[in-house]
Formats: C-alpha cells, sequence, structure tokens
C-alpha cells in the first residue's frame, strides 16, 4: 500500500507536537485562568496522558510547580520520539530518502529497548532506583528508535511521483521471498 507525502509529514509533526504539549501542558495550567481555552487544552492533556501513563507523582518531572502529563520514562519515550521525528523531517527537507534495511530496523528496536527493559526489571526487581533522569534517558533510545524506523517503512511505502533519490534498500527475505542461493 502506498501513502502519500503529506501523511508521513502530517505523523511526524504530530508526533513532534505531542511532544511540545506534553511539555507546554503544565504552563498553561498554571499562568491561565480555568474558563481561558489554554488552561483546559492543558487540562484535557492530563485527562488523555492518563490513559497512556500511570502518572505517580514520585516517578514524574515537575515543571512551574506542576507534575508533567506522563511520567519520566514516558517523557523519554515521547522525547525521543519528539526528537526522531525531527530527524524525519530533516531527511525529507534536505530531499534524501532513508535507506534502513527491514532486519537493521529490527535490530535496532531490539538494542534501543534494553535500557528502558533493564531498567525496569532492575527497578522492579529492588536491584537499583534508577531516578526520573535514569528513566527518561533510559526510555530516550526506544522513543526515537521506533519513530525513526516508523518514518523510513513510511517513507519506503510513500509514492514519490516526479522525485529522484537513490532507492531504498532492503535485504532478501524481507519481504517473505527466499534469499538468493536459499
Amino acid at each position: 500500500m502506498r501513502c502519500k507525502p503529506f501523511v508521513v509529514v502530517a505523523v511526524m509533526c504530530g508526533t513532534v507536537g505531542w511532544g511540545a504539549v506534553l511539555l507546554a501542558a503544565p504552563f498553561a495550567i498554571t499562568h491561565h485562568p480555568p474558563a481561558d481555552g489554554q488552561f483546559v487544552a492543558g487540562t484535557a492533556t492530563y485527562v488523555v496522558s492518563s490513559a497512556l501513563c500511570h502518572q505517580q507523582a514520585a516517578r514524574s518531572f515537575s515543571a512551574w510547580g506542576v507534575q508533567l502529563p506522563v511520567c519520566a520514562r514516558c517523557s523519554g519515550l515521547y522525547g525521543g520520539a519528539a526528537l526522531a521525528a525531527l530527524g524525519v523531517l530533516m531527511t525529507l527537507v534536505a530531499g534524501a530518502r532513508p535507506s534502513l534495511p527491514h532486519r537493521t530496523a529490527r535490530t535496532l528496536i531490539l538494542v534501543a529497548a534494553v535500557p528502558t527493559v533493564a531498567s525496569f526489571v532492575a527497578e522492579i526487581g529492588g536491584v537499583v532506583d534508577p531516578g526520573n533522569v535514569g528513566r527518561a534517558l533510559a526510555g530516550l533510545p526506544l522513543g526515537a528508535a521506533v519513530v525513526w524506523m516508523m518514518g523510513n517503512v513510511s517513507l519506503a511505502a510513500t509514492e514519490w511521483r516526479g522525485v529522484s533519490g537513490p532507492p531504498l534498500t532492503r535485504e532478501p527475505g524481507d519481504l517473505g521471498e527466499a534469499p538468493d542461493g536459499e
């Protein structure tokens, strides 16, 4: 299935936007009266985030004297995602087309998940408390890797009418066919 370039741009901009909204929500609810639309939008961010995150105060960063809408680990995941989305957008602006073989993408996701999984397991097992900074730093690579891979896959499936550039690479066996010589 082919998608249009604007769909990729919209999803990446939405990813960056969500990261910005998470940072802006505490400001909105502390600097605007309850009847103000910005206060309402900030409050809505907390409501939506409550479906995505446990929002435990002890495991969350604070800004403007208010807890962020998501915990530190989720902050890292969303922060990494926003940074990767910016990278995908910069790739598009530069006119380049990403070249990330499917097997490499899968390996990237698995390697990027190691810090998040390790910090979670160590914390649950009582081995170490990584603290909020540790939780956020552990989440950054996974958030970035997922969005970078998503951007690469989306761009590979994008219909590029009149756009020239190097083909996206893929390895034999990525789409279920047998590798050469087997």
